[in-house]
């Protein structure tokens, strides 16, 4: 889990982070160790600006749904690469379609949606069909809805 966390971290850190917890001094938080994948609480600390944390949590429940939702999505798009099994979406065509997975909040179930000409959000993972769509639900529904943040909701 080492290296895996460490790649994890990286992809994610080059995404904006609007809503961030910057801990006070003397605030207690939470912070996931790029060392070794782990859940760290740190009781007080005296300047912040000082500390280089990749992002930190007001709550070890907060930390472990974040961890829980990086872990889900390696998981998921290398399951989606081997179902891909090297296709890759061509942006330039617009007559492909570009299979994804989203979840619908009025019926409580993961969908299968298509696009075919913009890649209106570089953090989707893309299927080369329904079918893979389709195998992705029926295999790993618990990442699925761990990656989406609704495993609470059921």
């Amino acid at each position: 889990m080492n290296n895996q966390y460490i790649e994890i971290l990286k992809q994610n850190t080059r995404q904006e982070i609007t809503h961030r917890f910057i801990p006070k001094s003397n605030e207690k938080f939470f912070f996931i160790d790029p060392i070794n994948g782990m859940i760290v609480e740190i009781n007080r600390i005296l300047n912040y600006d000082n500390c280089k944390f990749a992002k930190c949590f007001k709550t070890e429940k907060e930390a472990q749904k974040h961890l829980d939702f990086l872990l889900a999505e390696d998981f998921l798009k290398q399951k989606a690469f081997e179902l891909n099994n090297g296709w890759e979406p061509n942006w330039n065509n617009e007559n492909q379609p570009k299979c994804h997975i989203c979840y619908n909040h009025s019926n409580n179930n993961l969908a299968i949606n298509s696009v075919y000409k913009y890649n209106f959000n570089p953090n989707i993972i893309y299927l080369k069909d329904d079918s893979d769509a389709q195998t992705m639900i029926n295999l790993y529904s618990k990442e699925l809805k761990t990656y989406f943040g609704v495993l609470d909701e059921q």
